[in-house]
């Protein structure tokens, strides 16, 4: 298929030039656009193959597993059947909910600053590092989570997870909150000003309103990437095979458990691995799909 793919651009390159010089000049610029808009589809149907191949082979293998045990029970010792990720189901929960309440607050308020009050060198090296930090790879944030906790207090926590994925969080809240907040009109502003609001007033009732579908927007994407992080909790939360809810110690979570059985040569471990990918792909479509329609029904009408 790869080699058919390679192959077959520069035949249709090849055809295109050939038909847009035979054809008449007149009728060059509709190719041209059927054209564009086969190239669009075909690009679109290309991008969503192998999106489609593994969300088939997740429903195809994992299916089976979402029983009532996988959601109800901890997981077994390595090697026994049967089990669940309940353990790892809810210390992703308690993980990313705790790294939701550090990172929102902060990159929104970074985003506000930038968009509202920042200027000079201050704020554009704060501009600077929030775009370098966007492609910060996951495994950084890890080391920096185990530098700052793991190695102060000598313990691997849910605590230093939730600091490692708060670290992924900020860039990217801070981002779109800013560019969100920019594409705000200004006569919105001016109109609260000329009604004697303050800039505090205007920025709480006026903008932050208007810009709150494309916040919430970034917020999920956010919450979304940090949701399937396993490199930096492997340095920092490590993982348990049992439910653990004291934050100040080591604790599951899904997609640290999925890449734990996922290791293991075990058809049980290996089942429990699809079956909760299946799920956290499932999870983060739903949380995806719950705040979109929070956002369409909040979203302000401007006429």
């Amino acid at each position: 298929m790869l080699r058919a793919f390679v192959l077959g651009i520069p035949i249709l390159i090849v055809i295109y030039y050939v038909v847009i010089g035979l054809l008449p000049f007149a009728q060059r610029r509709k190719a041209r656009h059927a054209a564009t808009l086969v190239l669009g589809g075909a690009a679109v149907v290309l991008a969503l193959i192998p999106l489609v191949l593994l969300i088939t082979h997740l429903v195809r293998e994992g299916w089976g597993g979402l029983s009532l045990d996988f959601f109800t029970q901890d997981q077994k010792p390595i090697g026994q059947t049967g089990g669940g990720m309940r353990h790892a189901i809810i210390g992703s929960l308690i993980i990313v909910g705790m790294a939701s309440c550090i990172g929102i607050p902060v990159g929104v308020l970074a985003g506000i600053y930038l968009a509202e009050v920042g200027k000079g060198k201050f704020a554009a090296t704060i501009r600077f590092l929030s775009e370098v930090l966007t492609g910060l790879p996951s495994i950084i944030a890890g080391i920096l989570g185990y530098t700052l906790i793991v190695m102060r207090y000598n313990q691997f926590s849910a605590i230093a997870g939730a600091v490692a994925l708060a670290i992924l969080m900020i860039p990217v809240i801070t981002r779109v909150t800013e560019e969100a907040i920019l594409l705000v009109p200004k006569s919105m502003r001016e109109a609260s000003y000329g009604l004697g609001s303050s800039q505090t007033q205007t920025v709480i009732k006026v903008v932050l309103p208007a810009a709150r579908s494309a916040i919430l927007t970034g917020i999920v994407l956010a919450v979304a990437r940090v949701g399937g992080e396993t490199a930096p909790l492997l340095l920092t939360a490590v993982g348990q095979s049992t439910l653990q809810t004291d934050v100040t110690k080591s604790m599951a979570a899904l997609p640290l458990s999925i890449y734990l059985n996922a290791n293991q040569p075990f058809d049980s471990s290996q089942q429990l691995a699809v079956t909760g990918a299946l799920f956290l792909v499932l999870w983060i479509a739903f949380v995806n799909l719950t705040i979109s329609a929070i956002a369409a029904k909040t979203r302000p009408r401007l006429s």
